[in-house]
């Protein structure tokens, strides 16, 4: 195209970075164009205004309605909704760019150090941390589940860009770059992280990834726009992501049980997994405790009719997934979906040691009394300590991209492994308990099925106890007490999730505060400590007061110590 004719055609191109209501990834588009225009014209100003435009988003997005980065590393965009793949995606490799156009140029210098701090955290404690390899989480793609290849990881383009441009840290983007192409997940970045303002918690080993997406009253959990995105009602809804190679779920959509999305409790209605719009949260009740190793997360769910007590707890390379309190009128049959995934090698299942295979396109079911123990599949194992009325299913499975959003109409078939538990047509009070074992080979596989790292000690409507070696974690849906073994009880005056592990002669206790709304929590043990904000009564128990962190902090972790 001529010169002239390009100025001419960016004549047309409008300035709009004075606009406030561009936020996140809309606003480095606009200051792309601009920067675009100034380039074209000659024009420095425009440049200099389409530098400062991106870097006008390199800030904390404060307030839950305010779009782009979050105080905890993720990313809004569209009300909020998490969009750290998508738009966030889309963003860390625009910016990345951006910054690399700047480069040896006056207008570097208005990338700043925190800047660019902020950035490389928004990068390595946020984006990395809901990726694996190749994959990102599902749930933290919004719409996009609709089109083909939208679980793809950062572009390597992108880390490459970032090695120059950040070279004090090149040495980690390198390793991320191995990391897409089948290496070990990077050491550094390693264990769990409660992603408190988007209702998310995430567990890296260095061979797979774990993680569980809940909804509430502070976010958005998903959306349907443009047409894309028509069957996923539950997509926040208490999702697991199950990965050890990054390939289980990448364009599975079209031919998934919708109503079966991993980690989910829901009506086996295909009417009742179809999002009209935006899913906004209702539950107040919704949070979690992490102390960068281990974790756990809880929500009280509310929808299609179905009341639950769901509880997800990540330890020793596992996740403990519970289930209290399910009830619901509707005739249509409730299930909780352990995992849906592409089948890949042999399917093993048994009570105890005995095991059977399961052939090609079998299903099965189980009743509780048969006491199914185990399931194995593709290096991944799921252990029922509570058995129930299991079903798993092994078969190709049909559908179209068309049918989820505003793709091809052609109809694929994939081989799909299923598994679920079904809590019947009218389930009153119903509970489940499973347990995910990522990465790990049959033989390992079978001695950890008869040797829990978990213990359950209540799940019920009320509160849910379990105990990871000699930690514990409880979720309080309300005041009330835990008793624990030996002795030990610990109480809590309202809602709150606290974890409590042994240290030195004392106990480490994590607390949060899952509604966001508490301005203290009181924690009562019934044994004499020493600490901060703690009080002895002559009835012999401990009283200790945690006051609840504020703005931008609020419903995250509190951690103190306290002395036997």
């Amino acid at each position: 195209m001529a010169p002239e004719d390009v100025r001419h055609y960016s004549s047309y191109l409008k300035d709009l970075t004075d606009n406030a209501g561009h936020q996140g990834m809309n606003r480095i588009w606009v200051s792309a164009i601009t920067l675009h225009k100034g380039c074209i014209e000659n024009d420095s100003e425009l440049i200099e205004k389409g530098f400062k435009g991106v870097a006008s988003t390199l800030v904390i997005a404060d307030g839950q309605r305010v779009e782009g980065i979050k105080i905890d590393n993720s990313f809004h965009q569209h009300r909020p909704q998490l969009y750290s793949g998508g738009y966030g995606m889309s963003f860390a490799e625009s910016t990345a760019t951006l910054m690399a156009l700047s480069a040896n140029t006056y207008f570097s210098s208005i990338f700043s150090a925190d800047k660019k701090k902020l950035f490389s955290d928004l990068l390595f404690k946020g984006h990395q941390l809901f990726s694996y390899r190749n994959a990102v989480d599902f749930g933290t793609i919004g719409r996009n589940i609709a089109r083909p290849g939208a679980i793809k990881g950062i572009s390597p383009l992108t880390l490459d860009e970032l090695a120059i441009i950040d070279a004090p840290q090149a040495s980690s983007y390198l390793n991320w770059k191995a990391h897409l192409q089948g290496a070990d997940f990077p050491e550094f970045y390693r264990g769990n992280k409660y992603f408190w303002k988007s209702d998310i918690m995430t567990q890296h080993g260095k061979d797979y990834y774990l993680s569980a997406k809940v909804i509430s009253r502070r976010t958005n959990g998903t959306e349907m726009l443009n047409g894309e995105n028509l069957k996923g009602y539950n997509l926040p809804l208490g999702a697991t992501n199950i990965m050890t190679t990054g390939e289980e779920y990448r364009d599975i959509f079209p031919v998934w049980d919708w109503t079966r999305v991993p980690g989910t409790t829901a009506v086996m209605n295909q009417a009742a997994a179809v999002l009209p719009w935006y899913l906004f949260g209702t539950n107040e009740f919704a949070g979690g405790i992490s102390n960068g190793q281990i974790g756990a997360i809880a929500y009280e769910h509310s929808y299609n009719g179905i009341q639950a007590k769901k509880a997800y707890f990540f330890a020793d390379g596992e996740m403990l997934c519970l289930g209290a309190g399910i009830n619901a009128i509707r005739t249509q049959q409730v299930v909780t979906s352990v995992n849906q995934c592409y089948s890949k090698n042999e399917i093993r299942m048994g009570q105890e040691n005995e095991n059977v295979k399961l052939e090609p396109k079998d299903s099965l079911k189980f009743l509780n009394g048969e006491l199914l123990k185990w399931v194995f599949h593709d290096g991944v194992g799921y252990i029922f300590p509570s058995g129930g009325d299991i079903a798993l299913k092994n078969a190709m499975q049909s559908g179209s991209w068309k049918a989820i959003g505003a793709g091809d109409s052609e109809i694929i078939s994939k081989p799909v492994f299923s598994l679920w538990l079904n809590h019947g047509t009218a389930p009153s009070d119903d509970s489940y308990a499973y347990i995910v074992s990522p990465n790990i080979s049959f033989e390992d596989f079978k001695r950890k099925a008869m040797s829990q790292s978990f213990t359950i000690l209540v799940n019920d409507k009320h509160i849910q106890t379990v105990k990871y070696r000699e930690s514990y974690f409880i979720i309080f849906y309300g005041a009330g007490t835990a008793k624990l073994e030996n002795g030990l009880d610990i109480s809590s005056g309202s809602e709150a999730i606290v974890m409590m592990e042994p240290k030195n002669k004392g106990f480490q206790l994590s607390v949060s505060d899952p509604t966001h709304q508490q301005d203290i929590i009181k924690i009562s043990i019934n044994q004499k400590l020493k600490g901060q904000a703690v009080s002895y009564s002559k009835d012999g128990l401990s009283t200790i007061v945690f006051d609840c962190p504020e703005g931008d902090y609020k419903g995250s972790s509190i951690t103190r110590f306290y002395e036997k």
